[in-house]
């Protein structure tokens, strides 16, 4: 989903991604840091995150809320933990 451009590679557009992301840097930092401007920073972190979120569709499966039997069946071990209700 992303692709190299004449000026920035697939590899630098993630790594500034992770600067935003993993250090809580700024856009100005980045822009430093990277010799880039900050709407071209901007423009590739929205790039990044646009690709993530379809990939997160696949990747990211729900689990269920359902408690599992082990702890609905013995609750004085768990019940500090995992209040069973009935209605």
């Amino acid at each position: 989903m992303l692709e190299d451009t004449i000026n920035v590679s697939i590899e630098e557009q993630v790594a500034m991604f992770l600067k935003f992301v993993g250090h809580r840097w700024t856009n100005r930092s980045v822009a430093f840091e990277f010799l880039r401007s900050g709407e071209t920073v901007s423009r590739y972190f929205n790039a990044v995150l646009d690709a993530l979120c379809v990939l997160s569709r696949d990747l990211i499966a729900m689990r269920t809320t359902e408690t599992h039997p082990k702890i609905s069946s013995r609750p004085g071990r768990f019940h500090p933990y995992f209040e069973v209700t009935y209605i």
